[in-house]
Formats: structure tokens, C-alpha cells, sequence
């Protein structure tokens, strides 16, 4: 029987939100709950960056620069990244102790299927390897590195957070950094207002564009994590579901741009993140506007490179546009967008 004195949930009052706590859906798919979940990908790499200590952290040339920022700048290396999206041979030396951060590009284990990496992470027993899976729902083999990173509101309608998740049997059980704190409300409220805003008024993107683009420009690196609202909104994700539409989109893609596309296979193992294509220097930018005026949004993979890029990872960053092809999207629409690049694009 509980005293007066004990710490309980109120009884009574007005009603908040009610979602079932499942712990399926995306959370079980990517088993969250043997990990930490941090308020964005960024933090929750810093968060085992200060607990390894290394001596050095090294990500891909080919990246987004603001997640660099995990790592203190004395301590950041780069490597190029190969035609088959892994690490350029040579580029990457890695001392004893040292972080390797591998990126999942498009949804594909780096380097034919992880078999790249997987030779690095043997040849090295001292290194922490880490994957990137910003863009990875699901690879579709077996994780080649000692922890991944999973951002889910970059795969779904998920407000914030970012996991760090130990890999059981990728290199011997991780020791976890401390956990992060509960996330203050108006953090929360934060992060659900352009998603909010998207749902009431979906054809007013003047409205909540400029809403995300603020939000996303104002993430930084701290020790807070994911809201419940995220969490249990990750237990509601019908992965099956997502997957089988992200699939059946990118074939439609697949067969009319083969042309411009980055990735050779037409249905792939892994679940897609976007359909990556390539375009003449100097050609992406004409292209990506004329789409913006027909209503149809691609996302550039990165404007803003760290480092000192090599020719291929800056050819890259100027020339490819990754076209939407995920589970909100029908394959009538993916039939218009075809045909609207394929006409910005001849």
C-alpha cells in the first residue's frame, strides 16, 4: 500500500497524451532498448567519444560537417571514401584506441555489403568501429561494426533522438556511457512544432520549412535525450510496412533513371533511404530548382564538406541529389517525379 510520502504518478487531472508504450516497432527493429537514446546522433556520439577517450576520431570525408562536431576539432582525421561508398585505400590509418566512423550511405552497408569494413575491423582489434545509420533503416546484413548510430527522424515522423546501440558479437559486449537526462518540455515542444505544423497545414511549406530549417540549424551537442513522445512514436513504426514501400518506390525510380543512378543495383537487399543520382557538373543545382518549383523537394548530400575533401568526395557534394522515395509517397508519384527530372535533367 502506498503512503503519502511515496513517489507515484498523480491520480486524476486533465488527460495528457496517450500513446501505448509497445517497445516494437522501430525500437525493437533496431534494439534500441539495449542502448542509449540521446537528443540527436551528434550528441550521442560525443556521449562515447568522452567515454573511449580516444586519441583520434575519424569519419569520411563524405559527410555532413555539422555531425563532426561530436569531436573536438584537435582530434577529428578524415578519409576518402571509394567509387563503392567505402574507405579509399590509404586514406585511413587508424592508431591503436583511435574511433573509425563509417557511413551507411542511402540505406547500403559501406563497401560491397560491409565486406570492406569488415576486413579493416579484423585488421584492427584496437580500434572502435562505428556505423553511421542516419540513412539506414535496415542494411540488410549482418552489422560490421562495434555500435551503431540511428537518427530516426531523418526515416520517419519522429520528433527527436538519436541512438547509440552496442552491436552483441561485433567485437565483444561495449560498456555504455552514463545515460542522458530527461529532456526539458520545451525542448520537446521544439522539435514537434515544424512536424506539427506539417500535419495541420501539409500544402503550406512556406509555413514549416522555414520552421525545420530552424530547428535542425539549432541541434548542439548536449547530454539530454530522447522525449517519450519519440520513443513511443518508434514503437508505432510498422517496419514491414515502411520498408516494403520504400522498396516498391525506388524500383520505379530505378527503371526510369537508371541513367543518372548513383547505385547500380535496381532492387536492392537493404531499404532504401532516398534514390541517389548523378548529374553533369554544374547541371545539380539547375535541376534541383527547376524539381523545387513542381513541388518536389530532393535532398543534397552535403552542400558543406569538412576538412579537405578529395576530388571524388567534392565532385560528389556538387553533383548528386537524392530523390525522395519513402514510405509517404505512392508509386503515382514516383512516376511524376521521374518524368519531372528526367525533363529538368535532358
Amino acid at each position: 500500500m502506498s503512503g503519502a510520502g511515496d513517489t507515484a504518478a498523480p491520480l486524476g487531472g486533465f488527460f495528457g497524451l496517450e500513446l501505448p508504450d509497445t517497445g516494437a516497432g522501430l525500437w525493437a527493429h533496431w534494439g534500441a532498448a539495449r542502448g542509449l537514446a540521446f537528443a540527436n546522433a551528434t550528441s550521442a556520439l560525443a556521449a562515447l567519444v568522452r567515454r573511449a577517450a580516444p586519441g583520434a576520431v575519424w569519419f569520411p570525408g563524405f559527410v555532413c560537417a555539422e555531425f563532426t562536431h561530436a569531436v573536438p576539432e584537435g582530434q577529428r582525421r578524415y578519409y576518402a571514401v571509394d567509387e563503392d561508398l567505402g574507405p579509399e585505400a590509404g586514406t585511413l590509418d587508424p592508431a591503436p584506441g583511435d574511433i573509425v566512423v563509417g557511413v551507411n550511405y542511402f540505406g547500403r552497408a559501406a563497401g560491397a555489403a560491409g565486406a570492406a569494413w569488415r576486413a579493416r575491423v579484423a585488421a584492427h582489434p584496437r580500434v572502435t568501429f562505428v556505423e553511421d545509420c542516419a540513412q539506414a533503416l535496415d542494411t540488410g546484413v549482418a552489422p560490421w561494426g562495434q555500435w551503431r548510430l540511428y537518427s530516426p527522424r531523418k526515416l520517419a515522423g519522429i520528433p527527436d533522438g538519436g541512438l547509440l546501440v552496442p552491436m552483441d558479437g561485433a567485437g565483444g559486449r561495449q560498456v555504455l556511457p552514463p545515460a542522458p537526462e530527461a529532456p526539458p518540455v520545451e525542448a520537446v515542444q521544439a522539435a514537434l512544432a515544424a512536424k506539427l505544423a506539417r500535419m495541420e497545414h501539409p500544402l503550406d511549406n512556406a509555413l514549416w520549412h522555414p520552421m525545420n530549417q530552424a530547428h535542425e540549424a539549432a541541434h548542439a551537442v548536449s547530454g539530454q535525450g530522447m522525449s517519450t513522445l519519440s520513443r513511443r512514436l518508434m514503437g508505432l513504426i510498422d517496419v514491414a510496412a515502411v520498408s516494403a514501400r520504400r522498396h516498391e518506390n525506388y524500383r520505379v525510380l530505378a527503371e526510369a533513371l537508371a541513367p543518372w543512378s548513383v547505385l547500380a543495383d535496381p532492387d536492392p537487399a537493404f531499404v532504401p533511404f532516398g534514390f541517389p543520382v548523378r548529374l553533369a557538373p554544374g547541371q545539380r543545382d539547375r535541376v534541383a530548382q527547376a524539381l523545387y518549383g513542381q513541388g518536389i523537394f530532393p535532398a543534397v548530400h552535403w552542400r558543406d564538406l569538412p576538412g579537405v575533401p578529395s576530388a571524388r568526395d567534392r565532385a560528389r557534394a556538387e553533383s548528386w541529389l537524392t530523390l525522395p522515395c519513402d514510405q509517404r509517397w505512392s508509386v503515382d508519384d514516383m512516376a511524376r517525379m521521374a518524368r519531372a527530372f528526367a525533363g529538368a535533367a535532358a
